[in-house]
């Protein structure tokens, strides 16, 4: 599983869903908007924070910590993890 936080670099959600991510051991990487401004394309991005998982956005805007591990359990059951 890869997952990608499409952020613009002020956002000031980033700290609460990094330290949520972090607390499900979930790896995850960073790209500021600013310096990919590609993913704004392709996602079609309009605010910040944006989650893509696999490729696939699949939070835009910040989630609740409950909607976040529902999708991460959700994920491992399905991955057979």
């Amino acid at each position: 599983m890869k997952v990608i936080l499409a952020v613009t670099k002020p956002c000031h959600h980033c700290p609460i869903l990094e330290g949520g991510l972090k607390g499900m051991k979930i790896p995850y990487e960073i790209r500021y908007v600013e310096d990919h401004p590609e993913l704004i394309h392709e996602y079609g991005i309009q605010q910040s924070p944006n989650i893509i998982v696999d490729e696939k956005l699949v939070f835009k805007g910040m989630p609740g910590l409950d909607e976040l591990r529902k999708f991460f359990s959700d994920f491992h059951k399905s991955e057979g993890v």
